[in-house]
């Protein structure tokens, strides 16, 4: 049963299903594309392969999307992180922001 936090309606196990999901599965082709890319000689055919699999992983996001505007929560809660996480404390996680801000959009 979805639950309200702050003024927005969230389901608790389809949280916890996508964040497993995230974990175990989203996550593993970037980190082992990384791992192979640094190899002395990467495997052509394992970059391939990988890289097939993060694109077989929108497919998720996308079908998410098709019923609401955010993957969890709603307008609301971006704006809740925005105005309650100050982070002018945090000089380099706000320059870290910055810089993924500044990178092109997928």
């Amino acid at each position: 049963m979805p639950i309200r936090l702050y003024r927005f309606w969230i389901d608790p196990v389809e949280m916890d299903v996508y964040i497993d999901w995230f974990n175990r599965v989203y996550k593993r082709p970037p980190n082992q594309l990384e791992a192979e890319l640094s190899k002395p000689a990467p495997d052509e055919g394992r970059i391939a392969e990988l890289a097939h699999e993060m694109v077989e992983h929108l497919a998720m996001h996308e079908a998410l999307l098709a019923r609401r505007d955010h993957l969890l929560g709603d307008e609301l809660f971006h704006c809740i992180l925005h105005e309650r996480q100050p982070i002018d404390a945090y000089p380099r996680l706000r320059a870290w922001i910055e810089r993924a801000d500044e990178r092109p959009r997928v």
